[in-house]
């Protein structure tokens, strides 16, 4: 469900954040494979003082939390919300980002990108083969890849990329679509 321009103003002055900004999101569990480390050294290297990084999500453990709340340290354009999102507060946040990314050091799927995709947001995430088949399906300029490791360069110039300029298709991931698809190729066996 789609979020309104009022609700998305509400959920940033919750956070903390100003009108103004242009937020960052990385959202989800914190810890291990997410990648929070890189991304928050790409972020304090690039400048823009109306650039905002929120970081949502509940941490794995207490050295999870630590390792992020010394990454952030006197970076006064962090907004941190440790605390497990409900659906709703999920979906709020998620209209309260400008665009999100998903710095994943190794994964095969990620549920968190395919809700930006129905969600309108875009994402930055290392290519894999899903990463690759998702942005192919949902089209042009929703999922952005990047090779290696996330520095600097590749933030701002993802931060610079336009909005896509239709909206993302989803008629692949649709679950009675994924389960004919399912039952044509049993048959076809």
């Amino acid at each position: 469900m789609t979020r309104t321009a009022a609700q998305a103003r509400a959920r940033r002055q919750q956070l903390g954040i100003p009108d103004d900004a242009y937020v960052i999101g990385a959202l989800g569990q914190i810890g291990g494979y997410k990648g929070l480390p890189e991304l928050i050294d790409a972020f304090r290297a690039t400048s823009g003082s109306n650039l905002r990084l929120l970081i949502c999500g509940r941490p794995r453990n207490a050295a999870a939390r630590k390792e992020v709340e010394e990454a952030t340290a006197n970076e006064p354009r962090v907004h941190l919300f440790f605390d497990l999102l409900s659906d709703e507060d999920f979906a709020l946040t998620t209209a309260a980002c400008d665009v999100v990314v998903a710095p994943y050091r190794q994964y095969l799927h990620s549920g968190t990108l395919v809700y930006l995709a129905s969600a309108e947001r875009r994402s930055l995430t290392p290519a894999t083969p899903f990463a690759d088949d998702l942005a192919k399906c949902v089209g042009p300029g929703w999922v952005t890849l990047y090779e290696g490791r996330l520095n600097p360069q590749i933030l701002r110039d993802f931060i610079a990329g336009t909005a896509p300029h239709a909206k993302p298709v989803l008629t692949a991931l649709d679950p009675s679509s994924a389960a004919q698809s399912i039952i044509t190729f049993v048959r076809n066996l």
